[in-house]
């Protein structure tokens, strides 16, 4: 079964660069199926076309600009302060962790970053606003990790499966 694969555009509609880290669905990484790529550089009023990816899939993205405005979510995963390219659960001691916010993306889909809501228009055909996170949203929740098409379909699977746990205390004899 072959999946259609169409561009991800991301819109800067601020008046300060953004720098942003997506992520997409890739079945060569396991055991979560998402590759995670980053920095891209978006000047003011620029659109960005990134990799291919799935249509009909979802995407994870977070960005930033200089100003302090942050589009994030409660998909946590490491990243590099440099240009990067990893699977999902891959991280290193010199990566930071980021929250990204899920995109589901359709045929010809523009994420459009904006700074307020005062930007707000009619909805134009394929573009989606994105408002900026809310400021209390580096609050970390667990909400698990991005999961494949196929794992998503199944039931009863739990999201928290890819997990890593602390080590149990050892018990004195």
């Amino acid at each position: 079964m072959s999946q259609t694969v169409s561009y991800l555009n991301i819109r800067n509609s601020t008046n300060s660069t953004v720098y942003l880290v997506y992520a997409y669905e890739n079945r060569l990484c396991k055991p979560v199926n998402y590759e995670k790529r980053g920095w891209f550089r978006i000047s003011p009023g620029q659109t960005i076309r990134l990799f291919p990816g799935y249509v009909n899939a979802y995407f994870y993205y977070y960005a930033y600009n200089l100003a302090g405005i942050v589009w994030g979510g409660q998909y946590f995963t490491q990243v590099s302060n440099q240009e990067f390219r990893w699977c999902w659960d891959l991280g290193t001691t010199n990566s930071r962790r980021v929250g990204m916010r899920q995109f589901f993306h359709s045929p010809d889909s523009i994420l459009n970053l904006i700074s307020s809501s005062s930007q707000r228009k009619l909805k134009m055909g394929n573009m989606r606003m994105e408002l900026p996170s809310k400021r209390n949203a580096d609050k970390k929740v667990w909400r698990g990790v991005p999961m494949s098409m196929s794992a998503r379909r199944l039931k009863g699977r739990s999201a928290m499966t890819n997990r890593s746990s602390l080590p149990l205390k050892s018990r004195g004899k």
